[in-house]
């Protein structure tokens, strides 16, 4: 296509950390954003008999760009002997354009939520636990009755103990739940909990004999909610359980 323009993507990425020893004290942030000029977007027409004409074009007047950012702190509480408590919040956002039928569509996406956390790492063993809603949406401006909207959540735990006669536990688990929405009338839901029991032998347990389960409750079942275009899009698809 002689007529398009190059495309011009620009980056810009910021971090900080800072992090205390004896009070296992930990600050971290982070913003990073993406932006594109000139981008080359789909511009599709369908007229009357049902013919599409499928056509790139120079995206004019309108800049689409992603970025996110990350805040987290942490702190070991001795009043909770020893275990260290922090606080995260994760934003992400999106703006992305394209044409149909000659009119511009803007589809947004926007991802955000705080979630808390409680770990503790010592010679017995560790456990490392977060929860927190989740705030998604996702709307195409020629389409804005049928969007995706709507608090979810998402908590995960990890926990490894160390028992006598060298025995060893671990148990980690995901959960993760999404709301029904305009756009879809089924919400998901998944808990996937897998566990491995060890026992070990010799001085140096250098023998292991493990038992490991995965997906105990038999849940794992993959699920994906995306925007692309004007179009929002369920996938469901099969995992190893």
């Amino acid at each position: 296509n002689p007529l398009l323009k190059p495309a011009y993507n620009n980056r810009f990425n910021v971090n900080y950390n800072t992090y205390k020893v004896l009070t296992n004290q930990n600050f971290y942030v982070s913003a990073s954003a993406n932006f594109t000029q000139d981008q080359i977007v789909s511009n599709n027409t369908t007229d009357s008999e049902g013919r599409t004409i499928f056509k790139s074009v120079n995206l004019e007047s309108k800049i689409p760009f992603t970025t996110g950012g990350y805040l987290g702190f942490s702190r070991k509480l001795e009043f909770l002997g020893g275990v260290s408590a922090g606080l995260e919040l994760n934003v992400a956002g999106s703006k992305f354009f394209n044409y149909v039928n000659n009119q511009l569509n803007a589809t947004t996406n926007i991802n955000a939520g705080p979630s808390i956390n409680l770990n503790k790492y010592d010679e017995k063993g560790q456990f490392y636990l977060s929860f927190g809603p989740q705030y998604n949406s996702q709307e195409a401006s020629l389409q804005k009755q049928i969007n995706n909207k709507g608090w979810g959540y998402q908590g995960y735990l990890d926990l490894q103990r160390k028992l006598p006669k060298k025995i060893s536990v671990n148990v980690s688990s995901e959960y993760n739940y999404q709301p029904s929405s305009a756009a879809f009338s089924n919400s998901f839901e998944q808990l996937i909990i897998n566990a491995r029991l060890t026992k070990a032998f010799l001085k140096e347990e250098k023998f292991k004999v493990v038992l490991s389960a995965n997906d105990i409750l038999n849940q794992n079942r993959g699920f994906r909610r995306t925007a692309t275009g004007n179009s929002i899009i369920q996938t469901s698809y099969n995992n190893i359980s």
